[in-house]
């Protein structure tokens, strides 16, 4: 499994309303409606309108939230391996790997102004760490390429990328669950429900995950310390219709990430030189330890560091 390296806790509320024209509104709800509605056809909102991709004449690269479920997509990293061209960089140990598209990186202060990718949610502007620790009831995501800005709000030279939530459904009720374990010592379990207050007119959605793990698996070499993550995150979504032209949506997340984490080294050891200097004794190979091996997964330091 790979992991995100980087701990913080976030709390994020963001409030998003659109108004469409009736005959724009006719043609999809969503893409996670539209998705339902046609599995042959995928909507996109790549130019801020909801269209077909067939029709959007950009170069958009979109995983749909079957594909995250079928290939168990659960972080930012794993879209690397469905998406091509775009890269997560690891960097020092805790810290958010360094994404990139088309060969274009965030700089070295984590590209927080004018980022050569920008990461959306729900057409929001939002930092990387409070999507790609954990990708949880997403509806869609979308990789949008080359330069953005003049619809998007910020630019990025790379391209960007949008996700999605799933939106309350406003006729009836869903809901999702599901547990998952890998021979990395992790254990996830996640689930939504979804449910109309007010039918065509109000309803509200509730998700969230709950996530532990090794982490990248590297332990002490002279404690029983080892690395690890503990992930919960929740998210509450509200969707208002008084109209058909108008179509509100609040949604509210908050997300606590605590990881350990210790540094990993790899050497052959000290050898001692091949012949002592005159009069001196020259320590015994391997005096400070054996050789450790990159596989090998291991550390030097007793306490590791932990960040929340």
């Amino acid at each position: 499994m790979r992991k995100m390296n980087i701990i913080t806790k976030l709390a994020m509320g963001v409030a998003l309303v659109g108004i469409w024209a009736p005959q724009v509104q006719a043609q999809s709800a969503g893409p996670d409606e539209a998705e339902a509605a046609d599995e042959t056809e995928i909507m996109v909102t790549a130019r801020r309108v909801d269209e077909s991709l067939q029709d959007v004449p950009l170069t958009v690269n979109v995983v749909t939230d079957k594909s995250l479920k079928e290939l168990n997509l659960f972080n930012g990293s794993d879209l690397a391996a469905v998406v091509p061209g775009l890269n997560f960089a690891p960097t020092t140990p805790g810290n958010t790997p360094t994404l990139g598209l088309r060969g274009a990186a965030r700089g070295a202060a984590g590209g927080r102004l004018d980022p050569t990718v920008q990461t959306y949610m729900n057409e929001a502007p939002v930092s990387d760490v409070m999507v790609y620790q954990a990708l949880y009831d997403i509806g869609q995501v979308e990789v949008l390429r080359g330069p953005q800005g003049t619809l998007r709000g910020r630019p990025s030279s790379a391209g960007a990328i949008t996700f999605t939530t799933k939106r309350p459904d406003m006729t009836r009720t869903t809901g999702s669950a599901s547990l998952s374990y890998s021979n990395l010592d992790q254990i996830r379990a996640e689930g939504a429900v979804g449910i109309p207050i007010i039918k065509d007119v109000l309803a509200v959605r509730l998700a969230g995950v709950v996530d532990r793990n090794d982490s990248d698996r590297v332990r002490s070499l002279y404690s029983n310390r080892k690395s690890e993550q503990k992930l919960n995150s929740w998210r509450a979504s509200v969707r208002f219709k008084p109209v058909d032209i108008l179509d509100i949506n609040v949604m509210y997340q908050d997300f606590k990430s605590v990881r350990t984490v210790l540094s990993q080294v790899a050497g052959t050891g000290y050898q001692g030189p091949s012949t002592p200097p005159l009069g001196a004794t020259a320590p015994l190979a391997g005096f400070n330890g054996p050789a450790i091996n990159a596989f090998d997964r291991l550390s030097v330091v007793d306490a590791p560091l932990v960040r929340d």
